[in-house]
């Protein structure tokens, strides 16, 4: 059962480390493995790991730099071990270019992240 809430909140959670990141009172290690928690926690609640991420459609779910191009990682659902890298290398399963050619990933690249569609799912950006 998917309640929502939760990812709806961690969203928040994640834009506000965000921006305490950008102006660099974080570091990216630490950033990152908040934010794969948060993510984590909202799998655990109703599996919709991608709620808590949401407001993360302008930035690369590895490097987290802004800006395009970005592209979206098809099916690799398959793949256990590409599945464990994801899991441990990346907060979202968009990715910039040099972050795909980092992980040797460019057989799973979909098409072009299509960032207007994606900002739809920012619920209070």
């Amino acid at each position: 059962m998917s309640c929502h809430n939760i990812g709806h909140g961690l969203n928040e959670v994640v834009r506000k480390i965000l921006v305490e990141y950008d102006v660099g009172l974080i570091p990216y290690e630490s950033v990152f493995r908040i934010l794969q928690q948060c993510a984590k926690s909202v799998h655990w609640c109703d599996r919709n790991e991608y709620e808590a991420t949401a407001c993360m459609y302008d930035r690369c779910g590895r490097c987290l730099r802004k800006g395009l191009p970005m592209f979206e990682l098809g099916i690799f659902y398959n793949d256990r071990e590409t599945l464990d890298l994801l899991k441990k290398e990346t907060v979202d399963y968009h990715l910039c270019q040099e972050c795909i050619d980092k992980l040797g990933l460019q057989k799973f690249v979909d098409s072009p992240w299509d960032m207007e569609e994606r900002a739809k799912y920012d619920y209070y950006g």
